[in-house]
């Protein structure tokens, strides 16, 4: 990847957590903090890897999210890609919605399967695995796990079954945030080595920075190259990554932000996207001119015609205050500059006029 494409996958993950906050805002309830530590690996899955141009294909891969709380994510990088509306994510967990805040299989295109018991979904997975190396099929398959949820005797069950089966075609991607429901995973049930388990099973495993995207293509071209086992992609993350107050704080394993909460989080992604963009502003997306969304092949964000879906009124209302005291902080930074190079010109004149004083002198 290049340097531009890596912006635009970060400009992408900065809309997707957006999407996904004004969902859990409207919702008034469900799970930001796993949901935010997944952006970049569904970002990067759904760019790169996942060939779901044609959801009804029987030859498709699959994604399962075997920890599905966190389906939040996956409803925006759907929506994103097209496969639902931007809109219907305003209508997450509400009864007669589709997007309930687990996955329901067959709610929209894209949700390959119900999930939410806590390491099921690895299970139904491997047999998706299995079933398409029986029918000769070459499709892949990828279940995202929690670290916590490894905690679950089932998981390694089925990870006992994805080796034995040298299911090469089956990527498991772990969410190592380190925190679960009741705090930290190392007290309540410590994985001790994990990477090492995996091996010990039978998997290819790699360790990665859950957020970068170099490392998570490097980690799904070694999944490309191994042909005689499953893998294991242990993925170290923050729980809640991109908002402040939500980054590594368990109290936000499950309860959606407030107004005020909101408000911020959504200042503070804005001001990471206009960064992104003007360190940007030059380049051109992979798949257009466009920033953002194109990124995916997706919708592009920043075109305005999404602002009503994509930020509240308060939030848009912001950015113009925002952007003003943007040119405000950098005029003065501007004039800051000016001042100190003048008065290093006024110290460097002082330092010559000394010299020539000094050598008038011992002439």
């Amino acid at each position: 990847m290049t340097d531009r494409e890596i912006l635009q996958l970060q400009i992408t993950a900065c809309e997707l957590r957006e999407l996904i906050l004004r969902a859990l805002f409207n919702a008034k309830s469900g799970h930001p903090g796993g949901s935010l530590s997944i952006v970049e690996a569904l970002t990067y899955l759904y760019k790169y890897e996942i060939r779901i141009d044609d959801p009804d294909s029987p030859d498709r891969d699959r994604l399962v999210l075997s920890k599905g709380h966190a389906v939040p994510a996956l409803y925006a990088v759907l929506a994103m890609k097209g496969l639902m509306p931007i809109s219907q994510l305003d209508t997450l967990r509400r009864i007669d919605s589709p997007l309930q805040g687990h996955p329901k299989l067959g709610s929209v295109p894209g949700i390959e399967m119900s999930t939410g018991s806590l390491g099921q979904g690895i299970s139904v997975a491997c047999g998706m695995a299995l079933g398409a190396k029986i029918r000769g099929q070459k499709l892949r398959v990828y279940a995202v796990l929690g670290d916590g949820e490894l905690q679950e005797g089932q998981v390694w069950e089925a990870i006992h079954f994805a080796s034995h089966y040298s299911l090469n075609n089956l990527c498991l991607m772990v969410d190592w945030n380190n925190l679960q429901i009741d705090g930290y995973v190392d007290d309540v049930m410590n994985l001790r080595k994990m990477d090492d388990r995996f091996r010990a099973n039978g998997f290819r495993t790699i360790v990665i920075d859950g957020h970068d995207f170099i490392e998570l293509q490097a980690a799904c071209s070694m999944f490309h190259q191994t042909k005689d086992r499953p893998t294991a992609v242990i993925m170290k993350t923050i729980k809640g990554k991109g908002v402040s107050y939500m980054e590594d704080a368990v109290e936000w394993h499950g309860k959606a932000p407030n107004e005020e909460e909101y408000k911020q989080a959504i200042l503070e992604l804005d001001r990471q996207i206009r960064q992104l963009r003007r360190m940007n502003q030059e380049g051109t997306d992979v798949g257009g001119t466009q920033t953002g969304g194109m990124a995916l092949g997706m919708m592009d964000l920043s075109d305005s015609k999404w602002d009503s879906m994509v930020l509240d009124s308060f939030a848009r209302n912001s950015l113009a205050q925002r952007a003003a005291a943007e040119r405000e902080m950098e005029q003065k930074a501007l004039d800051d500059a000016r001042q100190k190079e003048a008065r290093i010109a006024r110290e460097r004149m002082m330092k010559i006029n000394d010299t020539e004083t000094a050598g008038g002198d011992g002439e």
